[in-house]
């Protein structure tokens, strides 16, 4: 056997070992991607890390104001929810995230129902439950476009503290949440608002009932005693 031949088999050698390591890094990144649940839910363990919306790490509100007011993460947020089919409210939420009236902390983010206008500091527990969350997956490439992760239940060893507000639009409240850990503006539910149903109309009232008196009785009719002839 001669170098060329040797060469030749030493390249299909080099190719097959990168076609299987291909294979294999893709079956292992199958293998990796968490399935979905029962409800379309997968678990989520980690925040952060460099697909994060912005950094650093979020504080308090001046914190995410600045992380609103950076350059073109206006833009960045309007495509997410545009993307989400929640362009109506993008206005509302770029105001929440610039400078919503902060109150107080609360409990877990799970029974927090503050007023519109009003942004809260909250605990996302264990278990609960995200529709979307937005992120920048090619961050790493220089591409900062965001996308969304679909439907995800938090499966952390413990609660991750969040911003949280409210919007309503289109008789629907939309609850947003933005973890400090990585700002990753996501919706945690949307809940139709309820209408009360108008009672019926009260039915028109009831005509009386006129019953017309009996006719009169017919007179009696009495007959003459016939006139008895007197004889004289």
């Amino acid at each position: 056997m001669n170098a060329k031949s040797l060469t030749v088999i030493g390249q299909g050698a080099v190719g097959l070992g990168l076609a299987a390591v291909v294979s294999l890094m893709s079956v292992s990144a199958a293998a990796a991607q968490p399935a979905r649940d029962a409800d379309g839910y997968r678990n989520a363990r980690r925040l952060g890390g460099s697909t994060s919306f912005h950094k650093p790490s979020l504080t308090n509100p001046a914190s995410l104001k600045r992380m609103a007011s950076v350059k073109g993460m206006a833009d960045d947020v309007r495509k997410v929810l545009n993307d989400a089919g929640l362009s109506d409210t993008s206005d509302e939420v770029l105001a929440m995230l610039s400078g919503g009236t902060p109150a107080t902390v609360v409990g877990s983010c799970s029974e927090a129902t503050p007023i519109d206008g009003v942004l809260v500091e909250c605990d996302f527990q264990r278990g609960a439950t995200l529709e979307w969350m937005a992120y920048r997956p090619n961050i790493g490439r220089g591409d900062r476009t965001p996308t969304r992760i679909e439907k995800f239940r938090w499966a952390g060893r413990q609660s991750f503290k969040a911003f949280l507000f409210r919007v309503t639009e289109d008789n629907r409240i939309h609850t947003f949440i933005v973890p400090k850990e990585c700002g990753n503006l996501s919706l945690m539910s949307v809940q139709e608002i309820r209408r009360e149903t108008p009672p019926a109309p009260a039915p028109p009232p009831t005509p009386p009932v006129i019953i017309a008196p009996p006719p009169p009785a017919p007179p009696v009719m009495t007959e003459a005693a016939p006139a008895i002839a007197t004889v004289k």
